[in-house]
This record gives structure tokens, sequence and C-alpha cells, in this order.
């Protein structure tokens, strides 16, 4: 599974507003899940997709694109990062 993290931040008194932009979001594709939204203080919030990994390309896009929307809160920053797992990285450096 390929993994994708969108980490947003945006003022606090435009918190209302972003709240409505999410609740106004679309349905994700099948092949792509939205694993759980974290927030905190502050306020950040922190997305994690889930998608097979013969889909990854098409998961960054379709994530990107959910993220558009946002563009009329002023103030709201975001960026979208593909995850891997431990095992994967290690691999990558011969130490799995």
């Amino acid at each position: 599974m390929a993994f994708i993290m969108v980490v947003a931040s945006w003022p606090q008194e435009k918190s209302v507003q972003v709240g409505k932009v999410f609740l106004k979001m679309p349905k994700l594709p099948d092949y792509l899940k939205r694993v759980h939204v974290f927030l905190t203080s502050g306020p950040k919030s922190y997305a994690l997709y889930e998608a097979p990994n013969d889909k990854t390309y098409e998961a960054l896009i379709e994530v990107s694109k959910r993220y558009v929307v946002y563009q009329e809160v002023e103030g709201f920053e975001s960026r979208v990062e593909p995850l891997m797992e431990v095992k994967d990285a290690l691999a990558m450096i011969g130490l799995a």
C-alpha cells in the first residue's frame, strides 16, 4: 500500500471557513481511502490517505486536487507528502 500525508495549517480565525470547506469535499475514488485526519491546536491538520501501490500517481493527483478548494481560505497552507514504511526505507540503504 502507498500512504500519503497532507499537512495543513491556517489562521485560527479561519477555522469555521476551513470546516465548511471540509464538509463540502467531494467523495474519494474507490481506490483511495482516507485513513484518518488528526487536528492540533495551532491549528494544524494531518490527513493520512492510503491507496494501492499501482494507483500511487493517481492518488497523489486526487489528494492534491482535494486541497485546491482551500485556496478560498486566506492563509491556508498545505503540503502533500508521500510516505514509506520503515522496512522499505531500511531496504533502500541495505539494512533489510
